[in-house]
């Protein structure tokens, strides 16, 4: 029997992200005490009633892996209240799909895409939720904290398998700005996207302040 504790080492040693994606499912089940970090419906304020929600798992990763333009995109956790409503976990990558509409997120990444050096493809990048369990539109402020301390190394690691040469953070800055490798060339904070692009700062690996050329001229645009 798998533990918590045994799946962190595990996932340390992932060649890939299908590897590293089959020791953090696990590890949603045997997590103790997951009501720390299931989210909270926003309008009932209780948990999802049902034990399978604790292994609801979302992977995500490469766009297009043979046309990675080594830029990552990072959001918190996906909306999957219609999964939660029929108690059963899909198997879509949330992200991909919504290069189907021309919806808020998109936009937001192609205006992110926008302020970086050379013309980027959203097509071609990377995306990743922290919390892989998935949630509600609300988001829960302290259960999507503890998930992130929890799984702090699960998240890591994908990190270093995806390499990015950029990170555009919807969001997440604080929570993953000293998990990123230091061969990151820029980091972008960034509003959640729901709530539009809002660009408040680009830094590099270590959380020094970046000035692209052309970047707050190319902001006026909006």
């Amino acid at each position: 029997m798998y533990t918590f504790e045994g799946l962190e080492i595990e996932a340390q040693k992932a060649k890939n992200l299908k590897e590293l994606f089959g020791s953090w499912k696990k590890a949603h089940h045997a997590e103790e005490n997951p009501e720390k970090t299931l989210p909270i419906c926003p309008i009932s304020k209780e948990y999802p009633g049902f034990d399978a929600f604790r292994n609801f798992f979302y992977p995500d990763g490469y766009l297009c892996e043979k046309k990675y333009n080594k830029i990552l995109i990072i959001c918190r956790v996906s909306n999957v209240i219609e999964d939660i409503d029929r108690q059963e976990c899909g198997e879509n990558f949330w992200m991909r799909e919504k290069q189907k509409d021309t919806g808020k997120y998109w936009t937001f990444i192609e205006k992110a895409l926008f302020c970086l050096p050379g013309k980027n493809n959203a097509a071609f990048c990377a995306f990743m939720n922290l919390n892989k369990r998935g949630g509600f539109a609300g988001h829960t402020p302290n259960q999507f904290k503890q998930y992130a301390i929890k799984y702090r190394c699960f998240i890591k690691k994908e990190i270093e398998l995806l390499g990015p040469k950029y990170v555009i953070c919807g969001g997440v800055y604080d929570t993953i700005k000293n998990l990123l490798p230091n061969y990151v060339e820029g980091v972008m904070d960034c509003g959640h996207p729901s709530r539009g692009f809002h660009l408040k700062k680009i830094t590099d690996a270590v959380g020094n302040i970046m000035n692209i050329p052309g970047l707050w001229q190319k902001q006026s645009w909006f």
